[in-house]
């Protein structure tokens, strides 16, 4: 639970320190225009993810991947070479994946690979909050980095991410997750999230026997909804 809270309160800190830049001093509390007042307002426990946690398991990357509040998320296994998961109440998106380097590989050449076939969060601009080794998956060399990218005026917005790469051997590890909001509550609402993130996913994460072949295993609900269903999906 540590972690999480260090999550959560450094990425509050931060976001609150940039808030001010985002209005004008004078008239802090202005009212909002009426079509901006409901994105002011923080969402319901439905739009956070704070439902009971379901397990995606991916055949095709050997990966089992635990997702808080299972039922609201929709994953994408088939069309891209990713991964990719939606919590679309929250914002939330997540891209994932697994793959076999030709030679021996590290966690710097992992995630330098990962953001040459696609933009992940934490590029230039972002500002760093958390950065540490987290033993996920299980043997691999990986790096954790939680951070937001500042509003820029006149937005209120506040986005974060979570972004994690591994190394192991002859086999490479992404997980990358951004999510954002808006309005006052920005900030704690970004920060439960990615904190969720980290501790109910990410520290989840574990590779499936590459040796033997996948069992059926009995239904885990709730589940996550699959976009685009395989016959020899698992859940």
């Amino acid at each position: 639970m540590a972690p999480a809270r260090r999550v959560r309160g450094a990425l509050i800190g931060v976001a609150l320190i940039a808030a001010p830049a985002c209005g004008t001093p004078s008239t802090p509390v202005a009212t909002p225009p009426p079509a901006t007042a409901p994105a002011t307002r923080p969402p319901g426990p439905a739009a956070e993810l704070n439902g009971r946690v379901g397990e995606y398991h991916s055949t095709r990357f050997d990966l089992a991947l635990p997702l808080p509040d299972g039922v609201g998320w929709r994953v994408d296994d088939a069309s891209s070479p990713w991964l990719a998961a939606t919590h679309a109440s929250s914002t939330t998106t997540l891209l994932v994946r697994t793959w076999r380097p030709n030679d021996r590989v590290h966690r710097a050449l992992c995630e330098t690979q990962a953001r040459t076939w696609r933009k992940l969060p934490g590029g230039e601009g972002s500002v760093v909050i958390e950065q540490r080794r987290i033993d996920a998956p299980a043997g691999f060399d990986t790096v954790l980095t939680v951070g937001i990218v500042p509003p820029v005026p006149p937005s209120t917005a506040v986005e974060g991410f979570a972004v994690a790469f591994g190394g192991r051997a002859f086999r490479c590890f992404a997980y990358a997750a951004a999510t954002h909001a808006e309005g006052p509550d920005a900030a704690p609402l970004v920060a439960t999230r990615l904190a969720a993130l980290v501790e109910l996913s990410l520290a989840g994460v574990h590779l499936e026997s590459e040796l033997t072949p996948a069992r059926p295993a009995s239904p885990r609900p709730p589940a996550p909804r699959v976009e685009h269903p395989e016959p020899t999906r698992r859940f």
